[in-house]
C-alpha cells in the first residue's frame, strides 16, 4: 500500500498563515515595570518600549502633544532625519511631577515632560514633550525621582541628582536649580535608593542604611527633625533589602520580610495605631512576609510572598483599594481583594499600579487626568484593568462581602478570596490545543488527499 501526498497552494497559504496567527500571539509583548507620576502612568514593555497615559500639560506622556489621553499611548521622538520614531530599547522607567525619566540598556538616561528646575538634566530649563538625552551620565544603574529632583544610581556605587537643588549648598549653594547632573558627596559604595518629597534614603554594600535631606517630621529616621545635607545614619535599621518613601516617611524591607517605617504618621501610618511621627524605624506590626513595598504621597503598600497586596495610610481618592474613601487615615494594613499574583506595584501620590505576572496592569485611585488608564476619568475605589493589559487579562471578581481583613501574625484572614487564574498558564493551554487542532487537521487532510 502506497500513500501519495500532495499540497494545494491554499492549503500551504491557509498553513502559513495559522502559524504567523500562533507565532504573533505568542510573542505579543508583555508589560515588565510600571511607574505611577503626578497624574500619569508609564509602563515599560519587555520589547524596550515606553507606554504613557494620563496628564501631558508638560508633555510627559512623551508623545509630541500636549493632549491628555486615557489609554496608553506610545513615547515617540525626532531621530537624525527629522522623523518620528518610536522610543526603544528602554530597560527602567521613573515617573515624576509632570515629567518622565527612562534608562537605556547603553546605561544613559533619557527625560521628557516639566524642565523648571532643569530636572531633564539637558542643561536647559525648556520642557519637551520628546525625549531628551541627560548630559554626561553613563552607566545608570537606578534612577528614582522626587516632586522636581531626579536621582541616579551609578554601577560604581554613586549618587548623582540634578533638578531642584534639596540638598542646597552640600551641592551647589549659588543655584535652586541642577541643570545637569551633579555627584552627592560621602555616598559610595551603594546599591539601593529611594526618593520622598525633598529626601533621599541609601543603602551601601555594607548593609548600612543613609538618610540625607529634609527633616521635619523625622523622615531621615536619625531620631531628629533637623535637615541634613551630608548622610546620617538610619537609627537602629542595620540592613534593608529595599527601601521606599512618600512625602514625609520612609520605609524599609528587612531580609526577613518585616517592614519598617519613620517619619510623618499623620500622612503615612506605619501600622501601629499612633498618630505621633517616630523619629526612628518603628516594625508595622502584623505585616510579615512581604516581597515588596512602595510608598506613595501619603500611602503605603506592601506585596506579600504569596502575591497579595495590602495597603495602608490616607484614602481620600480610594487609593487603599478597599472600596472606601476616609478623610482618616488607615493604620492597619488591609488586603486588596481579589488582587494576586503581583510582581511589581508603583505607588504615586494619589493612584497606585500593581503589575502581575501575566502582564496585566491593575490600577485605582485619583483618575482626575486618565492616569488608571481604563478609558475613563472617574477614580475608582478598587482595582480596574488598564488598557496597557492584554486582551485576555482577568479582571479582579466582584467581592460578595466586605473585603477589610486586618493584618495580624494569626491566625490568617478567615475569607480568603479564590486567586484569578493563571493567564500564562492558560495562554499556553490555548495554544497547545489550537497546534494540536492544527496538526489532527493536517494529518486528516493527507489521509483525504492520499491515493492506493
Amino acid at each position: 500500500m502506497r500513500y501519495a501526498i500532495t499540497f494545494s497552494l491554499p492549503f500551504c497559504i491557509m498553513c502559513f498563515l495559522l502559524m504567523s496567527a500562533v507565532s504573533c500571539m505568542a510573542m505579543e509583548p508583555e508589560v515588565i515595570a510600571v511607574a505611577a507620576g503626578h497624574g500619569h502612568s508609564v509602563a515599560l514593555k519587555d520589547d524596550g518600549t515606553v507606554w504613557c497615559w494620563g496628564s501631558n500639560g508638560y508633555g510627559q506622556l512623551g508623545d509630541g502633544t500636549r493632549i491628555d489621553r486615557y489609554a496608553p499611548v506610545q513615547v515617540s521622538y525626532y531621530d537624525y532625519m527629522n522623523k518620528v520614531s518610536f522610543l526603544t530599547d528602554i530597560r527602567a522607567v521613573a515617573a515624576g511631577n509632570s515629567f518622565t525619566m527612562v534608562i537605556k540598556n547603553d546605561g544613559t538616561v533619557w527625560g521628557w515632560g516639566n524642565n523648571r528646575y532643569g530636572q531633564l538634566g539637558d542643561g536647559t530649563c525648556v520642557e519637551s514633550d520628546v525625549p531628551v538625552q541627560v548630559a554626561g551620565l553613563t552607566s545608570v544603574r537606578d534612577i528614582v525621582v522626587m516632586n522636581e529632583s531626579v536621582i541616579a544610581l551609578k554601577y560604581d556605587g554613586t549618587v548623582w541628582t540634578w533638578g531642584y537643588n534639596f540638598l542646597g549648598k552640600a551641592v551647589d549653594a549659588k543655584n535652586e536649580s541642577l541643570k545637569g547632573p551633579v555627584m552627592i558627596e560621602d555616598l559610595d559604595l551603594i546599591n539601593s535608593i529611594a526618593a520622598g518629597s525633598h529626601h533621599l534614603l541609601a543603602a551601601n554594600k555594607m548593609r548600612g542604611v543613609y538618610a540625607l535631606g529634609q527633616n521635619k517630621e523625622g523622615q531621615l529616621g536619625d531620631g531628629t527633625t533637623l535637615n541634613s545635607i551630608d548622610p546620617v545614619s538610619v537609627t537602629d535599621l542595620l540592613a534593608a533589602d529595599s527601601l521606599s518613601a512618600g512625602y514625609t516617611c520612609s520605609l524599609a524591607l528587612d531580609k526577613n520580610g518585616q517592614v519598617w517605617a519613620w517619619g510623618s504618621n499623620a500622612q503615612v501610618q506605619p501600622g501601629n495605631d499612633s498618630t505621633e511621627r517616630s523619629l526612628t524605624p518603628v516594625k508595622i506590626s502584623g505585616l510579615d512576609n512581604v516581597k515588596l513595598i512602595a510608598s506613595g504621597g501619603s500611602y503605603s503598600v506592601a506585596v506579600k510572598r504569596d502575591g497579595s497586596v495590602w495597603a495602608w495610610g490616607n484614602n481620600e481618592y480610594g487609593q487603599l483599594g478597599n472600596g472606601e474613601l476616609s478623610n482618616v487615615p488607615v493604620s492597619a494594613p488591609s488586603m486588596i481583594y481579589g488582587l494576586y499574583n503581583v510582581k511589581m506595584i508603583s505607588a504615586g501620590p494619589s493612584h497606585c499600579l500593581a503589575l502581575r505576572d501575566d502582564g496585566s496592569v491593575l490600577a485605582w485611585g485619583n483618575n482626575q487626568y486618565g492616569q488608571l488608564g481604563d478609558s475613563g476619568r472617574e477614580d475608582k475605589y478598587t482595582p480596574v484593568l488598564s488598557k496597557i493589559s492584554p486582551a485576555n487579562a482577568v479582571p479582579l471578581p466582584t467581592p460578595t462581602i466586605v473585603p477589610t481583613p486586618t493584618a495580624t501574625p494569626t491566625p490568617s484572614p478567615t475569607v480568603t478570596p479564590t486567586p484569578p487564574p493563571d493567564n500564562d498558564n492558560m495562554n499556553g493551554i490555548i495554544i497547545l490545543v489550537g497546534s494540536s487542532i492544527f496538526m489532527l487537521a493536517i494529518v486528516a487532510y493527507f489521509l483525504l488527499r492520499s491515493k492506493i
